[in-house]
């Protein structure tokens, strides 16, 4: 350990790096995971020793990481009993307070990537932390969390791929091929000799480093490690290469042990340190860290007046307080409030004298309690208290008259002092509340004192996260504000669209909660004129999931208070041209799809929208197929947003085997129901229009079924790239209909075709003989394929269905095939190699001719 004075001006130098930099890598070890219990394989080797006694083996501890553990019935059980050690260890262990810095950082966009040698899962438990298993990086778009090593909580089947929850009855001395939905696995950690890793993500971990090498990271952190695996020293050399090439870029070393000797990876900060102590000293808040766990952490406080405190706050927040914080006979006699704010000389003498730090609390309590009954604030009398608060709590010699020497004229520099400079919580947690009533205050005095409170608490309190709740509470109390102070903010606001700000840059400023105040819509839309910029340019992507997130959340709450509808809100932001009508129409799909919100249904009195219609069959795609089974991704009809958060893979297979062995009514309408994203459908919709959306999920679910004669395959013949297809599993003869290969259809208006092909989702739109009008296809029989000598067609079951029949003899391995139309691909010899199918997703429109019934 180095000396407190070295330590530190270090551990200043790294908070003032951590607070600057915006592209930051983090390369971990198992040094950030042993304060939470998890053992460190190279310090905690008696549990493993012990193992390896009761089976009688001569292995060393690394030995249990080899991959010739997983060759005899012997190994494999002693295998076993350690990888299910290790999975109690981390099951029982909670994130360290190093994780929590490292999901803050990734929660305000400054974490570019962590690279975790672990394999706990502790930092993927975190929101901002999470990863994928397997790694897919659909468009290059990587998880914030990449496992270089695996996770003790997953098992992979070695032959197909399929990845399951962590099961000890599924380990296996002969490890054998899984089938579709169960089978016996092994853990998905990268073992010594590892012949395994490069079949699964070895080369997607490469692409995502490949990828953070190219975006040019301005800070490496490598915590925890000693950097004995060579692919990882590599990785840092790499990674220390490309920060450096900036002059301005910094790499770190933190570790209980001196850092490894290389000429590769210069450190430019060394830090000999407890990474759990580390992470507590620099005090970044806790990315989860709400006003409301503050108050409670208050309320644990001894002082009875602590309690009262808290309640009364949390009551004045919320609306009401369910939970009790006071305790009869709490309330003691308020001081004078010259005494206590107006005169310095107090916090002076109190100084000098190194008071009781309760005492001081409780005066302080006192105090906001005092002018929360009275309604009372002073921007001068909160600049002094919070001052004399910071000089207390750090026993420092130094007078007020001192430290207000340094001239904090606008309020911004005595805030930010405060609240960069302060490190303990509970302290922090003062200045925060304070920082909540002043915002509150000003927001509630004069249009005038707005200004004030835009240039210097609010800014702050953003980056505090203080915002959200603040402008909540303001959107709340803007009806009692007077009329004059209404009309002087729809001024200045409407000012700043005027002058060309963009939204994004304003709501950041002014907080997201104006979005949900009819004056912000009269602002924006009386300068829509002014805003001819797109919706991407305006909101970066971040900005773009807040804003969901945030309607997703309050929409009910508009159509229940205000009784507007759905389209209200976002009508808007398309009158003001910040959105297309794509981007209209998805964002409410957007908002009908969220799990969890209870939102007025839009389609109760109607058919759905052809948008509609096409998203609700790409969720069944998504969920049914991809997500449980298939190795590639489907194409979807025009953009398809995934929900979020999705449905639990593990949940999901469940619910699978369940239908499977029922295939009734009821197994059906248990299914939806358990799984979110279909009971919000179906919950948004009228009877007629759910029985049509239950047989939809009913053809994708009887896929699964072991009778199913077919299987949904791949074929890369037209784009070079895989699509889906369909495959026989068994014989089907001549004549013989494909059962479960069936298709649910809807009449569609001219108008809803040209929406189709705008979107380049018409490859899915019929028409029969004899019909008038199209009539868009969905379910499994859109993943047939084309073929000019095909060996199936297109039979008319019903006004609403539609199934395939075998015009030939097909084995067991033949693609199922249909013959479009002689014209579809507007040639006469559409087929460059006659038999092998041309994939229907990627053509185009199509119209059954000749009198037959086959698109």
């Amino acid at each position: 350990m180095e000396n407190q004075g070295d330590y530190n001006k270090k551990l200043d130098s790294l908070t003032h790096l951590i607070k600057s930099k915006r592209r930051i890598v983090a390369i971990i070890g198992a040094g950030v995971s042993t304060a939470a219990g998890v053992p460190d394989f190279s310090s905690n080797t008696d549990r493993f020793k012990e193992i390896i006694k009761r089976h009688e083996l001569k292995y060393s501890v690394k030995d249990l990481f080899d991959e010739a553990m997983l060759n005899t019935e012997q190994s494999v059980n002693a295998f076993k009993d350690v990888i299910c050690d290790l999975h109690k260890a981390a099951e029982s262990a909670h994130p360290t307070r190093f994780h929590h810095l490292l999901a803050t950082l990734a929660e305000q966009k400054q974490l570019l990537r962590l690279y975790t040698q672990n394999i706990d899962d502790l930092d993927t438990r975190l929101a901002p932390l999470t990863t994928e298993t397997p790694l897919e990086g659909k468009n290059n778009n990587w998880p914030q969390t990449i496992q270089l090593h695996g996770s003790v909580s997953k098992m992979i089947c070695p032959t197909c791929h399929e990845h399951v929850g962590f099961k000890p009855e599924l380990f296996s001395s002969t490890i054998r091929r899984s089938d579709r939905l169960a089978g016996n696995f092994r853990p998905t950690i990268t073992l010594y000799q590892d012949s395994f890793e490069e079949e699964t993500d070895g080369q997607k971990i490469q692409q995502v480093i490949n990828t953070d090498l190219k975006r040019k990271p301005d800070l490496l952190i490598v915590a925890g490690t000693s950097l004995k695996i060579k692919a990882v020293k590599k990785m840092v050399e790499l990674f220390s290469a490309a920060v450096h090439d900036d002059p301005s870029g910094s790499t770190v070393w933190i570790n209980m042990k001196d850092e490894p000797q290389s000429n590769q990876y210069p450190w430019d900060l060394k830090i000999n340190s407890n990474c759990e102590r580390l992470a507590e000293d620099i005090g970044l808040p806790c990315w989860n860290e709400t006003l409301e766990h503050l108050l409670h952490s208050f309320a644990k406080d001894n002082s009875d007046l602590a309690r009262l405190f808290a309640g009364k706050i949390l009551d004045g927040l919320e609306g009401g307080s369910n939970v009790d914080l006071t305790r009869s006979g709490s309330t003691r006699a308020v001081r004078d409030r010259q005494a206590l704010l107006g005169n310095t000389d107090l916090y002076r003498d109190q100084q000098a004298h190194r008071p009781n730090k309760d005492l001081l609390y409780q005066e302080i309590f006192e105090a906001v309690e005092f002018f929360c009954n009275n309604g009372q604030w002073s921007y001068e009398s909160m600049k002094e208290t919070c001052l004399g608060i910071y000089l207390s709590a750090k026993q420092e010699q130094v007078g007020v008259e001192s430290m207000s020497s340094r001239n904090y004229a606008n309020g911004e520099e005595w805030l930010d002092f405060l609240l960069e400079s302060e490190r303990s919580r509970r302290q922090k947690t003062i200045l925060t509340l304070f920082g909540y009533i002043g915002v509150w205050k000003l927001i509630d005095k004069q249009a005038s004192i707005l200004q004030e409170a835009d240039h210097t608490i609010t800014e702050k309190a953003a980056r505090s996260k203080i915002m959200d709740k603040t402008f909540d509470q303001y959107q709340e109390r803007m009806g009692a504000v007077s009329q004059s102070a209404k009309a002087t903010h729809r001024t200045r606001l409407t000012a700043k669209v005027s002058k060309g700000r963009k939204l994004g840059q304003i709501l950041d400023r002014m907080g997201w909660g104006f979005l949900f105040h009819p004056n912000i819509w009269q602002c924006i839309n009386s300068s829509k004129e002014k805003l001819e910029i797109s919706l991407k340019e305006v909101l970066s992507d971040s900005s773009r999931m807040k804003l969901y997130k945030i309607l997703g959340q309050h929409l009910h709450q508009w159509l229940a208070t205000e009784k507007y509808e759905a389209g209200q809100i976002l009508e808007p932001f398309r009158n003001a041209k910040l959105i297309t009508i794509e981007e209209y129409r998805r964002l409410k799909l957007q908002l009908c799809l969220e799990p969890n919100t209870s939102i007025k249904p839009f389609l109760n009195s109607r058919n759905f929208t052809i948008h509609e219609l096409f998203q609700y069959d790409n969720v069944l795609v998504d969920l049914i197929i991809e997500r449980p089974y298939f190795w590639t991704e489907i194409r979807k009809f025009g953009v398809y947003t995934k929900p979020t958060p999705g449905t639990n893979k593990e949940l999901l297979l469940e619910k699978l085997r369940s239908y499977i062995y029922s295939s009734d009514e009821v197994a059906l309408r248990t299914f939806i129901s358990s799984i979110p994203e279909l009971e919000t459908i179906i919950q948004g919709i009228n009877k007629a229009n759910a029985r049509w959306y239950e047989q939809l999920v009913q053809t994708y679910l009887d896929v699964w079924k072991t009778d199913c004669p077919f299987d949904i395959s791949t074929t890369d013949i037209f784009t070079g790239k895989p699509e889906a297809a369909i495959t026989a599993r068994q014989v089907i003869k001549k004549g013989h209909k494909v059962k479960y290969l069936v298709g649910v259809m809807r009449t569609i208006g001219w108008q809803e075709r040209e929406e189709a092909e705008s979107i380049e989702a018409d490859f899915s739109i019929i028409r029969l003989k004899g019909a008038k009008k199209d009539r868009v296809l969905v379910g499994p029989i859109r993943f047939v394929n084309h073929s000019c000598n095909a060996n199936a067609m297109f039979a008319h079951h019903s006004e609403k269905s539609t199934e395939i029949r075998a015009v030939k003899d097909i084995e067991v391995g033949d693609e199922i095939t249909v013959y479009y139309a002689k014209d579809y691909f507007q040639n006469e010899t559409c087929c460059q190699v006659m038999g092998h199918a041309h994939n229907a997703l990627v053509i185009g429109s199509y119209m059954a001719k000749n009198g037959q019934t086959e698109p």
